[in-house]
């Protein structure tokens, strides 16, 4: 009867929501699941219905019954509080009493159809940077890796829509790179039986926001591409091969390998793994959502009864379990070991100030880049003739600073040395952080390059720019700061060997 439409807004014009909640904490569970359905078809595409519930203090109790020992429960929870999360108000007032962590002990369930429904429910919930620290901090990301490997197929699209949404930040993207979810999504990918739409999405929000395991997968970093600090270039990686973390390499033993290049603007500062919110600043937050969402609801329905002395025995119960449930969340979050720091990079801090006080502040692109290329070359110890470039000597010098940093990762602003690969990465850094767009992209034998789009512009001698713009080779190596155009043979020649 509730999946009508019209059925849904009778019920509620008659208060018939109100005795259905009761009936979620009801002893039986029977009642509890087909009280738990009826919410979750009544509130589905019904705003009135939704924050009928939660007027009638209906939230909490669909969060306990992810818990529930009837599967069904769970799953008819989860997409209640879907249905609820469609409302802005709601959805702040659901999290803030600790809906992300409950929604942890459901995905890890046997049952397909709770997985799924809590996937969806998840990825309703963490849209914003603080749901997501929280999901991280609470041991959320091994549970979602392990159902995106499901052999169902429902499962495997809902769990790839809760890694788009997750995966939106980047520290939640580098995170599931390093517990293998890249390798997983690839996986996926290549099969013709699990690959799909959702998946596809997947693995494309996971590289955009993790720009060092895109680099070293497809060797290509786009004009929209903007690396930030703590980004590294680990070398060419085979697909399917795993992706290690900055971390991990830091700590493995000095090899002769290439370096691992570090970009890190930033000077040393500790930052916490997730948001652990003091209790008082938490009840403060909750109080400010109840009063919003109570204010919201008045708006739209009658004033709500004075409550009996058993309703507000049940309420203080379910406030108590409430507490205790975010207490043990707040525990949790508060054990994670510190987050791994980079090393710094004064030097290049260096570069950037200067870049920013003579650069930047050009008339146009086109001079930018090239004063550009050649602020990158000298730094990178100057121009190298053709045909010279295997004589000049980089490999001993970079050997060295791995041997005196104890370390294969090596900060970019501490390399005096180097050739394409080297270069073309400190230009686009510098660049990103200017706004001078660009690309990076890997070729073989070392060899690096960056493309700019640039119209010719005359407007110095009162001639208009011409559009569109045209892709330019920057020239880091030879004469730097030349502009080749992507179609010429010094272009082409530039690029390979």
């Amino acid at each position: 009867m509730a999946e009508n439409p019209l059925s849904r807004s009778t019920i509620f014009e008659y208060d018939g929501i109100g005795p259905i909640v009761k009936l979620l904490t009801s002893e039986n569970e029977d009642v509890r699941e087909a009280s738990s359905l009826a919410i979750a078809n009544l509130t589905n595409a019904m705003i009135q219905n939704c924050v009928e519930v939660s007027d009638r203090n209906g939230i909490g109790p669909l969060i306990e019954l992810l818990h529930d020992s009837k599967e069904g429960a769970q799953a008819n929870a989860a997409s209640a509080l879907t249905n609820l999360a469609t409302d802005e108000i709601l959805r702040t007032e659901t999290l803030g009493k600790g809906v992300v962590g409950a929604l942890i002990a459901p995905m890890q369930s046997s049952n397909t159809n709770v997985q799924s429904k809590a996937l969806l429910a998840l990825a309703s919930f963490v849209s914003d940077s603080e749901a997501k620290a929280q999901f991280r901090g609470l041991g959320g990301l091994p549970p979602l890796l392990k159902l995106l490997q499901s052999n169902n197929d429902e499962v495997r699209r809902a769990a790839s829509w809760a890694v788009v949404v997750c995966a939106n930040d980047p520290v939640i993207a580098t995170e599931l790179c390093k517990i293998g979810g890249l390798e997983v999504l690839q996986d996926i990918q290549q099969s013709t039986t699990k690959q799909n739409s959702f998946s596809d999405s997947a693995l494309e929000r996971l590289l955009d926001n993790a720009l060092p395991a895109k680099y070293a997968l497809t060797g290509q970093l786009s004009a929209t591409d903007v690396i930030g600090d703590g980004f590294y270039d680990a070398g060419k990686i085979r697909a399917g091969s795993r992706f290690l973390s900055l971390e991990e390499l830091s700590k493995g033993e000095v090899n002769q390998k290439r370096p691992i290049l570090l970009v890190n603007f930033a000077p040393s500062t500790s930052l916490p793994a997730s948001p652990v919110p003091a209790s008082s600043d938490l009840d403060v937050k909750q109080d400010s959502k109840i009063q919003v969402s109570g204010r919201s609801s008045r708006a739209l329905l009658k004033g709500a009864k004075r409550e009996s002395k058993k309703e507000r025995e049940e309420r203080e119960l379910r406030e108590r379990l409430e507490a205790e449930r975010l207490e043990e969340q707040q525990a949790l979050l508060a054990q994670q070991p510190p987050t791994f720091e980079p090393p710094t990079d004064s030097k290049l801090e260096e570069y950037l100030n200067d870049v920013v006080l003579n650069i930047a502040p050009l008339p146009t692109t086109q001079e930018q880049v090239i004063q550009l290329a050649q602020f990158v070359s000298d730094k990178m110890g100057g121009s190298i003739e053709r045909g010279q470039l295997s004589s000049f000597s980089y490999e001993l010098p970079v050997s060295q600073l791995k041997y005196d940093l104890q370390s294969n990762v090596v900060p970019i602003g501490k390399i005096t040395t180097g050739i394409h690969y080297h270069r073309a990465l400190l230009f686009k850094a510098l660049a990103d952080r200017i706004g001078v767009a660009c690309t990076l992209t890997r070729g073989d034998y070392n060899r690096a390059w960056n493309v700019v789009m640039l119209v010719d512009d005359h407007s110095m001698m009162g001639v208009a720019p011409r559009f569109p713009p045209k892709a330019y080779v920057v020239d880091l190596i030879h004469e730097p700061g030349i502009l080749m155009r992507t179609d010429s043979s010094d272009a082409v020649n530039y690029q390979s060997i």
